[in-house]
């Protein structure tokens, strides 16, 4: 009796051993599978990080376009043509060649009037083309933005676009109009140096 009694003592802890070492396994095999999910959570993490980054900038610099006062009016409304091309699929023909370099204010109205025209030829007009142009006429800013579109249905109202273009344009002792027939038709004029 005394044998099958170390065989059973050596069996009970053959098999705890066992058991502890199964446990064991499955410890090291969550740990792996854990692994990889942190590792993919890790990739995932960095790919968002690297997204949200790349949308920070553009917003960035959709609010202050740096480039304005970095290159000029000109080049700041090319790289602003170039920006609708790849956003809207807007093929955007310049006439900038005149394009004056007035007060840095009068720059910030003039490109922000030209990113919400531009942007709004490609959300509303259906258009796959729009036409810039800015040139200095004495001691003034002259601009046209139009589109080839359908022009605003019968009963349009301006919205907030509109407005924010209007008053950007006004607050500088400057002036805008808004034609519709075939497509829309945004003009201004601003004095070189903003309000007196």
């Amino acid at each position: 009796a005394r044998p099958v009694k170390y065989v059973d003592e050596y069996r009970n802890e053959a098999e705890a051993a066992r058991q502890h070492t199964d446990g064991i396994d499955v410890y090291h095999g969550d740990l792996g599978r854990l692994e990889i999910y942190i590792s993919r959570d890790i990739l995932a993490s960095e790919a968002a990080i690297l997204e949200a980054s790349g949308s920070l900038r553009s917003l960035l610099r959709d609010l202050y376009p740096s480039v304005a006062e970095d290159v000029g009016l000109a080049a700041s409304l090319a790289s602003l043509a170039e920006r609708v091309a790849e956003s809207y699929d807007l093929a955007v023909e310049l006439d900038i060649d005149r394009c004056p370099e007035p007060s840095r204010e009068v720059k910030l109205a003039v490109y922000r009037v030209a990113q919400e025209a531009l942007v709004n030829a490609a959300r509303h007009s259906g258009s796959d083309r729009a036409t810039l142009a800015v040139w200095a006429a004495a001691d003034r800013v002259e601009f046209t933005i139009s589109d080839h579109g359908a022009g605003p249905p019968i009963g349009w109202r301006a919205g907030m676009g509109i407005w924010l273009m209007r008053d950007r344009v006004e607050r500088l002792g400057g002036h805008i109009g808004f034609d519709a027939g075939d497509g829309l038709i945004v003009t201004g004029s601003i004095p070189m140096g903003g309000a007196s």
